[in-house]
């Protein structure tokens, strides 16, 4: 389902995303509007694991655009999963970062499927 952000009095950007069944039924219980998810597909640091495309908004995220964004203050924790297509897959908070890690393969794993 496309869903166009906007907050308060303005739109942020032009920007359409697709939340698949799952992402759209977690949104909801989890209160996040369409807004904090564009927010986090647009400031959240972008890590690729598990084969997947994790945005999540920490505290650097915060002080480095806080004063741009100030609802990005109140996000902190935020992590958003998408697929390599664009689609959302699931959104939640959570503060601890340790357990999404970052794909690290070298040249020689990926040719020789090792």
């Amino acid at each position: 389902m496309p869903i166009t952000a906007t907050t308060d009095n303005r739109v942020l950007i032009a920007h359409q995303f697709n939340l698949s069944s799952h992402a759209s039924q977690r949104v909801k219980e989890r209160s996040l509007t369409s807004a904090e998810l564009l927010l986090a597909l647009r400031y959240g640091r972008r890590i690729r694991s598990k084969g997947a495309i994790f945005y999540v908004v920490g505290r650097k995220e915060i002080d480095k655009h806080g004063e741009a964004e100030p609802q990005l203050k109140q996000m902190n924790g935020t992590q958003v999963l998408c697929a390599d297509n664009g689609t959302v897959i699931t959104a939640y908070r959570n503060k601890d970062f340790r357990k999404i890690r970052p794909c690290r393969r070298t040249r020689y794993q990926r040719s020789h499927n090792v």
